[in-house]
């Protein structure tokens, strides 16, 4: 199995903009890859941030740090 993981902040103009196209990317190609995007932002700012610019991110999972990767990864 495979790990795409996006580091994204709130406040990262760049992230903002390249999240639509990632996420359209990640619900292409599902089978055999675990998207997440792991942030420092509280899970309340991150949904503020996404609700503002009218982004939906239904393709990746929000983690609030690597500790909740590395606990996902043993899960699945």
């Amino acid at each position: 199995k495979y790990y795409f993981i996006n580091i994204w902040n709130t406040i990262c103009i760049p992230c903002i903009k390249e999240m639509p196209l990632l996420d359209s990317i990640a619900g292409l190609n599902k089978k055999n890859i675990s998207y997440f995007y792991v942030s420092d932002n509280s899970e309340k700012q991150v949904i503020n941030c996404l609700n503002k610019h009218k982004i939906t991110c239904k393709n990746f999972q929000y983690l609030n740090d690597m500790n909740d990767f590395i606990s996902s990864i043993f899960n699945e």
